[in-house]
């Protein structure tokens, strides 16, 4: 009877397991666009944790194809809570705006396929997670 119980547990978390090994989910890649490829693929450098010398950058690659959904995203330098995405300006753009050395936020679906790379451009500006302090303030 133990017997019994204990492979119907065990087959129970291998059938909870197997969707997950089963397919690739939606997964997301930050980092810096170190290379275009020829063949379609982006090699992005990722900062992973940080275990001593030698550690944390991991290079990944992700194929882009012609349903890519690319964009450029910058900092306005304003930060107005009306606007749809404050202190943001976002345009849809394709492959070309793509330049190694560029901050790259990939969301990918199966099998390592880009659906979706957003491109930061900071045009020198620095600190662009929140709005510059100069125009919270009122005078």
């Amino acid at each position: 009877m133990v017997r019994n119980i204990a492979s119907v547990l065990a087959f129970a978390l291998l059938l909870s397991g197997a969707p997950a090994l089963a397919a690739d989910g939606e997964g997301k890649v930050s980092g810096v666009l170190k290379e275009i490829r020829a063949d379609g693929k982006l090699v992005i450098e990722e900062q992973g944790p940080w275990k001593g010398p030698g550690t944390g950058l991991v290079s990944r690659s992700v194929e882009i194809s012609p349903s890519t959904n690319i964009r450029v995203v910058r900092s306005t330098g304003t930060w107005n809570a009306a606007d749809a995405n404050p202190g943001y300006e976002i345009e849809a753009s394709d492959f070309r705006a793509l330049k190694p050395g560029d901050f790259v936020t990939v969301t990918t679906g199966a099998k390592s396929m880009a659906l979706s790379v957003d491109v930061m451009r900071s045009d020198g500006e620095v600190g662009m997670a929140s709005p510059r302090t100069d125009t919270l303030i009122s005078k």
